[in-house]
């Protein structure tokens, strides 16, 4: 199997809707600087692993369909933001803002949440989650 060329993150402007071109898997470079502005971005259908969005702000971008793996979203912005049929194996949501997310049927396996997270969005499963 040929591996894909990581994606750059650096085209990215403060125009909306954005999406992201359809890979297996989107990845940060190692010389790239950390992208912050994922507002009204379209991630739909793609897979993340070990990807630090801590501090980013996700406001109105389409999650669905993704899988997420070891990411960081600690202190990262979720407002309005549609996770609809994700996954989140392991993933840091310390801190996370949530407002409006839609998760309808995402799955957090193993995920660290910030306390009280579940009482602002609606989960379709929570499975070994961690609060704290």
């Amino acid at each position: 199997m040929t591996a894909l060329p990581p994606a750059s993150f650096s085209n990215f402007s403060s125009s909306s809707p954005r999406h992201i071109p359809s890979t297996n898997i989107l990845t940060f470079t190692d010389n790239h600087q950390k992208q912050n502005d994922f507002r009204a971005v379209s991630f739909d259908g793609h897979l993340f692993k070990d990807i630090d969005f801590s501090d980013s702000d996700f406001t109105d971008a389409n999650l669905s369909e993704c899988q997420f793996i070891q990411c960081s979203f600690a202190r990262a912005i979720l407002v309005d933001t549609c996770f609809i049929d994700s996954l989140c194996i392991e993933c840091d949501f310390t801190n996370a803002q949530f407002k409006n997310t839609d998760v309808t049927n995402a799955q957090f396996i193993s995920c660290h949440l910030s306390e009280g997270i579940q009482n602002l969005m609606r989960f379709a499963d929570f499975i070994n989650t961690s609060h704290g």
